[in-house]
């Protein structure tokens, strides 16, 4: 019984001082847990700080829009349509010159790489830069496919529409 006894109050010696550095400064009866790093919750994190905010990704949906329709009507030898849809600050130029450049193209198929577009509130206006991928392909049937970025800016009014202030695309090679 006395061994029963001595064991107990070793045990209960050894407990009460293993717990003694848990207290936290504010108050003796509270235990402090400690955070520990976990790659999955480190994981989440980076993968919410890469998703743009929802104000972001609504100004990016109604950009990618503008592209969609600019490609589009190429694509059915629209040009006016596109043409209306740049910036008249934009390198466009007159709609004639403009017209011609463009007509090559029976059809094209427009993407978004997988670079993150970037938005910028620049007081006035926004602006977004995009990411874009095309395939134009000619009369003939050829293709050719271009890669680069496109820039577009809105007034913040209520009425205020995306309009392509440049597009910097380069032809990928065959």
């Amino acid at each position: 019984m006395k061994r029963l006894n001595l064991l107990f109050i070793a045990l209960l010696a050894i407990s009460m001082t293993s717990c003694g550095n848990r207290e936290t400064q504010k108050d003796e009866d509270e235990i402090q847990l400690e955070e520990q790093d976990n790659i999955s919750t480190q994981y989440e994190k980076a993968i919410v700080d890469e998703m743009p905010s929802a104000d972001d990704q609504n100004e990016i949906n109604e950009a990618k829009g503008v592209i969609n329709d600019y490609y589009g009507a190429l694509g059915r030898s629209q040009p006016r349509d596109a043409y209306d849809l740049m910036d008249p600050g934009s390198n466009r130029g007159s709609f004639s010159e403009f017209s011609e450049k463009q007509s090559k193209y029976e059809n094209i198929e427009v993407s978004f790489t997988d670079e993150k577009p970037t938005v910028s509130d620049m007081g006035n206006n926004y602006s977004v830069k995009m990411p874009i991928r095309y395939t134009g392909t000619t009369a003939q049937g050829n293709q050719e496919t271009y890669s680069g970025t496109a820039e577009l800016m809105k007034q913040k009014t209520d009425d205020g529409e995306y309009r392509i202030t440049s597009l910097d695309v380069k032809r990928e090679d065959s």
